[in-house]
């Protein structure tokens, strides 16, 4: 995702970059009526992260950032796992429960 991310070129709008991929228009913002659904912007924002241009990535999804950051925190805890052997989860299990009710927040309000 990351890569495809720094490879993508991002939409000028703020949002429709996955188009280049040759997906559709949100059917979540279909579904809903709206013109955007809470997690339309999130692949221009990405693309903008990938290239250091945190103010317009914000500006596409504020939460892109947060997103941004667990993404790598994963990869982080994959690769850890991968060198020692063993998993850690219950102890990381609050942090990651934290994080996810902060981005499911985000996505809520967005609504």
């Amino acid at each position: 995702m990351l890569a495809l991310s720094a490879l993508l070129a991002p939409s000028p709008t703020g949002r429709g970059t996955h188009r280049q991929l040759g997906l559709p228009d949100c059917l979540v913002a279909k579904i809903l009526g709206r013109e955007r659904c809470p997690s339309c912007g999130l692949t221009t924002a990405f693309c903008h992260l990938m290239r250091g241009q945190v103010r317009l990535a914000r500006q596409c999804h504020p939460a892109a950032l947060y997103v941004l950051l667990m993404c790598v925190a994963i990869i982080l805890y994959c690769v850890m796992i991968a060198i020692s052997g063993r998993q850690w989860l219950a102890y990381e299990l609050p942090a990651v429960a934290g994080l996810s009710l902060v981005l499911l927040g985000v996505w809520i309000a967005a609504l």
